[in-house]
């Protein structure tokens, strides 16, 4: 659940959104994909975004996500 501190609040993750994220979640296990990869190669193909800068807390999140 959402840190009571910081950029997300209770009330930011409104069943509206949760839906949202469920149903992109199901996409990206359609393609083989987490959605911390469907993420990045969303962003890569974005022509907005010249580069895409990809932080991780742990060395498994950073494999995960290649």
């Amino acid at each position: 659940m959402a840190k009571p501190t910081g950029f997300l609040t209770e009330d930011y993750a409104t069943s509206d959104k949760l839906e949202k994220v469920k149903k992109r979640n199901e996409i990206a296990i359609n393609q083989e994909r987490n959605l911390a990869q469907m993420a990045i190669v969303w962003l890569l193909k974005d022509d907005r975004a010249p580069t895409v800068l990809v932080g991780t807390r742990k060395v498994s999140q950073f494999a995960d996500s290649s």
